[in-house]
């Protein structure tokens, strides 16, 4: 009767070429997961911003964007969720008629999402698709600040979201000003 299996050494030629293999792949891998939030993150700010317009448009009615913490009010804490809301009295608050349209939780701490416009902490998309001077940009960035995953959207006058490029191909997306995306 003939034993068949793996001698010691065999075994440790396998684990040393699975270490080797494992030790390269893994920054390969990190790189990837951080590129995919980022992306995730810019893509479902755009849907977001597309939903609202279009219901707005619609519906002919005003409706709110605004990054929340506990999914029933605005808090400005948009790296847990974003909501579109209708907000018929504009206070932040689920209440009366109002109701959520769409709730997207983001749970991207520590990195961060920070919006900034002129209409403050929210976004207000009018009946009509456009935003009452609600235009500005949502800047991400990961808490090492690392220029290659950092992303942002940009919202118009117009109601209408677009994402940041890397216009130099350099790996890094620029800003519309043609810079480098920063994060402070």
């Amino acid at each position: 009767m003939t034993q068949r299996g793996f001698t010691l050494i065999e075994l440790l030629i396998s684990v040393t070429i699975l270490t080797i293999i494992i030790t390269i792949a893994l920054p390969s891998l990190n790189a990837v997961l951080k590129r995919r939030e980022a992306d995730n993150v810019v893509n479902t700010l755009q849907m977001v911003v597309q939903a609202g317009r279009i219901y707005a448009l619609n519906s002919h009615h005003s409706l709110t964007i605004c990054g929340s913490s506990d999914g029933k009010r605005c808090n400005a804490s948009w790296s847990n969720r974003v909501l579109l809301m209708e907000d018929a009295n504009r206070n932040g608050i689920i209440d009366g008629p109002d109701r959520v349209l769409q709730s997207e939780t983001l749970n991207i701490q520590p990195s961060q999402l920070v919006w900034r416009g002129f209409g403050g902490n929210t976004i207000i998309i009018g009946s009509f698709g456009t935003t009452y001077a609600s235009n500005g940009t949502f800047t991400y960035c990961r808490k090492d600040k690392d220029p290659f995953y950092s992303r942002q959207v940009v919202i118009n006058r117009g109601g209408r979201a677009r994402k940041s490029q890397d216009r130099n191909k350099d790996g890094i997306d620029e800003d519309s000003s043609g810079n480098p995306i920063s994060c402070l």
